[in-house]
């Protein structure tokens, strides 16, 4: 039998081109748990319920990631998430440029004629505003 048979993965975090080794069956000391009644201690729960329940909610999104059985399928997924995610901001620029110029053709009469500061300020003598 091997001494350190470690069964090995690799973790490619989402839009990150890092790609980490990790070992699966290298168990390491988890802390002591506190349990009651055989559930583990958490939250309070609200007092209008008897059987005690937990959330489970998903990680954020920059510390979710894929696992890989082989090193080179994990740069493979890396690079391919990294260029997956570059052209979506790319996209989101492209799309945030469009909305800004629909924005200034459409307000092009305000932006440049009615609201110049000479017309502001000729509107002011008008209505006798200092």
């Amino acid at each position: 039998m091997l001494r350190n048979s470690f069964f090995k993965y690799y973790r490619v975090f989402k839009n990150a081109t890092i790609v980490t080794e990790v070992s699966a069956n290298n168990f390491v000391r988890v802390p002591p748990v506190q349990f009651k009644r055989g559930l583990p201690i958490g939250e309070p729960i609200d007092v209008l319920i008897s059987i005690p329940y937990f959330k489970y909610s998903l990680p954020p999104d920059e510390n979710m990631f894929y696992g890989y059985l082989t090193k080179a399928k994990a740069m493979e997924k890396a690079k391919s998430g990294a260029l997956i995610y570059i052209n979506t901001m790319i996209a989101d620029i492209e799309h945030g440029i469009a909305k800004l110029k629909a924005y200034r053709v459409s307000h092009y009469e305000d932006l440049n004629i009615n609201l110049l500061d000479a017309n502001i300020r000729r509107v002011e003598k008008l209505m006798n505003i200092k």
